[in-house]
């Protein structure tokens, strides 16, 4: 497996395993600002010391918020012009 780093113009990072980015993935983070930098780690550890000791990157931070589904099909509408919003849900969480 590999491993995928990305950054922003904000030089925050986030790594991803091929698993978790999958063939639309990458270009749903160069189109909202991330540029690839390399997609050839063998370890998630490696990739996030690379961000940070030669690029002087922090890792992108994440925080689960519940939401409704009205919220989320709001907030889908608003952010993700490439995805239509959810007709349905179990949960939604931002």
């Amino acid at each position: 497996m590999w491993y995928w780093l990305f950054i922003n113009k904000a030089n925050s990072f986030i790594v991803l395993s091929d698993e978790q980015l999958r063939e639309e993935g990458r270009w749903i983070l160069e189109d909202d600002g991330y540029e690839l930098i390399s997609d050839s780690f063998k370890s998630s550890k490696a990739a996030e010391d690379y961000a940070v000791q030669f690029l002087g990157a922090k890792k992108m931070k994440l925080k689960v918020h519940p939401f409704t589904l009205k919220k989320a099909k709001l907030f889908v509408d608003e952010q993700h012009r490439h995805h239509i919003s959810p007709q349905g849900h179990k949960f939604s969480i931002c």
